[in-house]
C-alpha cells in the first residue's frame, strides 16, 4: 500500500511521463491545497474521510501521492489502497490494516469501489481506529448517485460519511485557474526536456485559456508536446499526438526485435485496455487472443506481445501486486486509444465482451461509459457492447449505472425496450436500489415489461396478485419520481383495485399491503390535487392499519402512525387544522408507547411526529400545546444527540429553534433566546465540521430566528446585527442559487431593514445594494417561522 511512486524509465513509453504515479513534474503550484490536506490529516480525533471529486487528469491523484509521501516522512503510515475487483468474499487484505501508527488510506475510482469503501469503513469501525488517527481519502471523478447510496448504509458507515467525520471537497478545488497555467506548463516542458532531451529546439505554449486547460493532464500533455518541438492546441489533437508518439518512438522498435506487425499489437493494445486490470500473465494471453488478428498468432508470438505492452505501460504502484497487466495508461490516453481502435475496428467489442466474467464486463463497461461521459458522440460503443450478450451485461451494465452514471443507464434502457426479456427484467428491478433517481426510466421499463408478462386472471395464485400489486405500487413511485402524476396515479389505482378485490377474498393475507397502497395512492392524489378523494383515501388507510394495530400493535402500529401523518399533511392543505392536530394527537399517542416499548427504534419517529404535532397547533393557536410538544420532542433529540450525534444534531439544532419560536409565542422571552441561541451554536459548529451548504442555510434561519426572539424581548441593536448575519450567513448559497434562497433572503433582508428602522440606523447599503438588484418581489416578514426538524 505505501509505495507511491513509479520510477520512469525506458522501455517505459514516453506517455509514462504524463502518469501521476511517476510524478515527472514538480509539485510546486500545489501547495495550498497539499497544506490544507495535511492539516486535516493532522487535527485531532478518531476516524475521519474526505471525498475529492474532479475529473480525469485534474490532479486528484497527484495531491494524494505528495500527501502520502509527507505522510511517511512524519512517521505514518500512507499509501492507496485497490482491494480486489473480483466479487468474491475474500477480505484478506483488511487484515493488513490495523492502525498501530497514524494511517492514511487513499482509495481511487472511489465509485467503483463502493462495496470495498463499505467493508473498509466497517473494519475501521469495529476495531480501535474510531478512536485513532485514522483517515480515509477518496478519489472520484464525480460525485453521482453512488456517493448518497453508500451514505445510506448501515453498521455505522452511513452516520460516518453523513456526520461531523466526513468532509466533501468542492468539485472545482483543483482545476488550475488560467494565471496558474503557464507556470504549470513550463514547470512540465522544462522537466520532459530534462528527461528526453529532444534534438529539436522547445516549441511555445498554446493558448491555454481554452477550457480543457482546467485540467492538469492537458496543459502537461501541451508541455510534452512542446518538448518535442510542437505546439497543439485541441485536446483530441493533444491525446492523438501523444498516442502517435508512443507508436513511433515506444512500439515500433520493440515490435521490429519481436518480429510483429503494428496493427496486430495496436488491437492487443485495445483489447487490453478495454479488459482493465487482468490480474495473470495467461489471462492477458487469453484476452488479446480473442483479437481477429491475433487469434491465428502463435502462443510465443503473443506472449512477446502482452510482455511488450507490460513493460511499456507498467501496472501502477498500488495495484503491482495483484495486476500483471493494465494496458495503456493513464486514462484519458486509454480512452482514447479505445475510442480510436473501436472506429478502425468495432469487432473489438465481441471479441471483447463475449464470455467475459462479469467483474471484467464491468471494468470494461465502465471504460465506455466514462469515455461517453467526455464525448458523447462516442456513447454508441456503450449500446454495441451490450447486444454482445444482453443476458450477461445487463447486470454490469447496472452496477456501471449506479457507479458511474450515464449513459450506462440510458443504453440499457433502450436495449430492454427493444429486446423484452422476463429473466433480465426480474434480475435488473430488484437490483435497482429504491432511492436512485437516475435509473426511473430503466425501472418504469421493467414494470411496464413484467406487468404484460403477467395478465390479470380470474385463477391467479395469490403470489401472482400480490407480485402485481407490487409492481404497480414500484410503477406507480417510479412514475410519480418522474413528474409523470397522471401515469402514476393510474397505475396507484391499478394497485388499490387489485389488493381491494385480493383483500375480500383473503383479508388476513392482503389488508396490510391493501393499506400501503391507500395511503401512496392518497400521497398521488394530494400531489395531483384531488385533495377530497386523498383525505378519502389516506383516512381509509389509517382505518385499515386501526384494525390490525389492535391485534399486532408493535407491527403495523408504526405504519398506523404513518398513515396518520399523510392524512395530517392532507387535511391542513385542505385548511382542515383542527383535523389535522387530531391525527398528528393519534400518531404521537401511538409514538410514545412504541418508544416506550422499544426505545432504541421509538423515540427517533416520535421526535418527528411530536414536532409535526406543534407545527400543526401552531398554526391553530394551541401555544401551550405546541411547546408542550416541541419541549417533548427535544428532550429524545438531546438523549438521541448524546448517543449519535452525527445523526441526531442537525435534528435538534432545527427543533431548538422551533422551540425558541414557541417559547416567545407563550412569552418566555429569555427562555427562547436561550434556546435560539443553543440552536445557532450547534448550526455553526455543523457549519464548521461540514462545509455544506444546506448547513449554512440552517445556521441562517437560526439566526433570523433569534433576530427575532431579541426584537420580541426589546433587544434592537442586538436583534439588527444578528440579522445582518443572517444575510451574510445566506449570501453564498443565495449567489449561487438565486431562485431557491429568493424567498429566504427577501424575508431576512426585510427583518434587518425593519431592525434598522427601529434602532435609528441605517442599514448597510453595500451589503445589501448586490443582494436586493437580485430579489424581484418585496421583502416579506420572516418573524418566527419554524421549520420541520424530522
Amino acid at each position: 500500500m505505501e509505495n507511491v511512486r513509479l520510477d520512469w524509465q525506458p522501455p517505459q513509453a514516453t506517455s509514462g511521463l504524463l502518469r501521476a504515479f511517476c510524478a515527472v513534474v514538480p509539485f510546486r503550484e500545489r501547495s495550498g491545497e497539499l497544506a490544507d490536506l495535511l492539516d486535516w490529516c493532522a487535527k485531532p480525533g478518531g476516524l475521519s474521510v474526505r471525498l475529492y471529486t474532479g475529473g480525469a487528469g485534474s490532479g486528484k491523484t497527484r495531491l494524494l501521492i505528495e500527501g502520502c509521501t509527507a505522510l511517511q516522512r512524519a512517521g505514518w503510515r500512507a499509501g492507496f489502497l485497490a482491494p480486489p475487483p473480483t466479487d468474491g468474499p475474500d477480505s484478506r487484505w483488511l487484515e493488513a490494516l490495523t492502525p498501530d501508527r497514524p494511517l492514511l488510506i487513499v482509495i481511487d475510482d472511489a465509485s467503483e469501489r463502493t462495496q470495498a469503501i463499505f467493508a473498509l469503513a466497517a473494519h475501521l469501525l469495529r476495531g480501535n481506529a474510531a478512536d485513532r488517527q485514522v483517515r480515509i481519502v477518496l478519489l472520484a471523478r464525480r460525485r453521482g448517485e453512488w456517493w448518497p447510496l453508500l451514505c445510506g448504509c448501515e453498521a455505522g458507515v452511513g452516520p460516518l460519511l453523513r456526520g461531523r467525520r466526513t468532509e466533501v471537497v468542492a468539485d472545482d478545488i483543483l482545476e488550475l485557474p488560467p494565471a496558474m497555467r503557464r507556470s504549470f506548463f513550463a514547470d512540465a516542458r522544462a522537466a520532459f526536456i530534462g528527461r528526453l532531451a529532444p534534438a529539436r529546439p522547445a516549441a511555445d505554449p498554446p493558448d491555454l485559456d481554452q477550457p480543457h486547460f482546467a485540467q492538469a493532464f492537458f496543459v502537461h500533455a501541451a508541455a510534452l508536446a512542446a518538448a518535442l518541438g510542437r505546439t497543439i492546441q485541441g485536446a483530441d489533437e493533444l491525446l492523438d499526438f501523444v498516442l502517435r508518439y508512443d507508436r513511433e518512438e515506444g512500439w515500433r522498435p520493440r515490435l521490429a526485435a519481436i518480429d510483429l506487425p503494428m496493427p496486430m499489437f495496436a488491437q492487443a493494445a485495445a483489447l487490453a485496455t478495454l479488459a482493465g486490470d487482468v490480474p495473470s500473465e495467461a489471462e492477458a494471453r487469453a484476452i488479446v487472443s480473442r483479437g481477429r488478428r491475433l487469434r491465428e498468432l502463435p502462443a510465443e508470438a503473443v506472449g512477446h506481445a502482452v510482455a511488450t505492452l507490460r513493460a511499456l505501460y507498467p501496472p501502477a504502484p498500488p495495484i503491482a501486486d495483484r495486476v500483471w497487466l493494465s494496458g495503456v495508461q493513464p486514462a484519458l490516453l486509454a480512452e482514447h486509444l479505445v475510442a480510436r481502435s473501436l472506429a478502425a475496428s468495432s469487432g473489438l467489442l465481441r471479441a471483447a465482451f463475449d464470455d467475459a466474467p462479469t467483474w471484467r464486463a464491468k471494468q470494461s463497461l465502465g471504460l465506455l461509459c466514462r469515455l461517453a461521459q467526455r464525448r458523447p458522440s462516442e456513447a454508441r460503443w456503450l449500446a454495441h457492447a451490450l447486444t454482445v450478450n444482453l443476458k450477461d451485461l445487463a447486470i454490469p451494465a447496472l452496477q456501471v449505472a449506479v457507479e458511474t452514471g450515464e449513459p450506462a443507464g440510458q443504453a440499457l434502457t433502450a436495449l430492454i425496450e427493444a429486446h423484452p426479456d422476463p429473466q433480465i427484467a426480474e434480475s435488473l428491478l430488484v437490483r435497482i436500489p429504491e432511492d436512485m433517481t437516475g435509473l426511473q426510466e430503466l425501472a418504469v421499463t421493467l414494470c411496464r415489461q413484467l406487468l404484460k408478462l403477467h395478465p390479470p386472471s380470474p385463477s391467479a395464485k395469490s403470489a401472482d396478485t400480490e407480485r402485481r400489486a407490487a409492481l404497480y405500487m414500484m410503477l406507480a413511485k417510479r412514475l410519480s419520481d418522474l413528474g409523470r402524476d397522471r401515469a402514476a396515479l393510474a397505475a396507484a389505482a391499478e394497485a388499490v383495485s387489485v389488493l381491494g378485490q385480493a383483500a375480500v377474498a383473503q383479508p388476513e393475507r392482503f389488508r396490510a399491503d391493501l393499506g400501503a397502497a391507500l395511503n401512496n395512492y392518497a400521497v398521488l392524489l394530494h400531489a395531483h390535487g384531488r385533495t377530497d378523494h386523498a383525505i378519502a383515501s389516506a383516512s381509509a388507510a389509517a382505518d385499515v392499519y386501526r384494525v390490525l394495530a389492535r391485534t399486532k400493535p408493535e407491527e403495523f402500529g408504526s405504519r398506523l402512525a404513518s398513515c396518520l401523518e399523510t392524512a395530517a399533511r392532507i387535511l391542513t392543505a385542505a385548511d382542515r387544522k383542527d383535523d389535522a392536530v387530531a391525527a398528528l394527537a393519534e400518531a404521537a399517542a401511538i409514538g410514545r408507547e412504541a418508544a416506550r416499548r422499544q426505545p432504541a427504534v421509538g423515540r427517533a419517529p416520535l421526535a418527528v411526529t411530536l414536532n409535526l404535532l406543534a407545527g400543526s397547533m401552531r398554526s391553530v393557536g394551541q401555544r401551550q400545546a405546541a411547546l408542550a410538544a416541541t419541549s417533548e420532542a427535544a428532550e429524545i433529540l438531546r438523549a438521541l444527540a448524546q448517543e449519535r450525534p452525527d445523526a441526531f444534531e442537525p435534528k435538534l439544532a432545527l427543533c431548538l429553534s422551533n422551540l425558541a419560536i414557541d417559547l416567545s409565542a407563550c412569552g418566555q422571552r429569555a427562555e427562547a433566546i436561550a434556546a435560539a441561541e443553543e440552536s445557532v451554536t450547534l448550526h455553526r459548529l455543523l457549519v464548521t465540521t461540514r462545509g455544506d451548504p444546506r448547513a449554512a442555510e440552517g445556521l441562517a434561519r437560526g439566526l433570523a430566528t433569534l433576530g427575532s426572539c431579541q426584537t420580541g424581548d426589546g433587544r434592537t441593536l442586538a436583534a439588527m446585527a444578528t440579522f445582518r448575519d443572517a444575510i451574510c450567513t445566506l449570501m453564498p448559497r443565495f449567489m449561487a442559487e438565486p431562485e431557491a434562497m429568493r424567498a429566504l433572503m427577501a424575508a431576512m433582508i426585510g427583518d434587518y431593514r425593519r431592525a434598522c428602522a427601529r434602532a435609528g440606523e441605517a442599514p448597510d447599503a453595500a451589503l445589501l445594494e448586490p443582494l436586493e438588484q437580485r430579489l424581484s418581489p418585496p421583502p416579506a416578514s420572516l418573524a418566527l417561522v419554524a421549520t420541520d426538524a424530522g
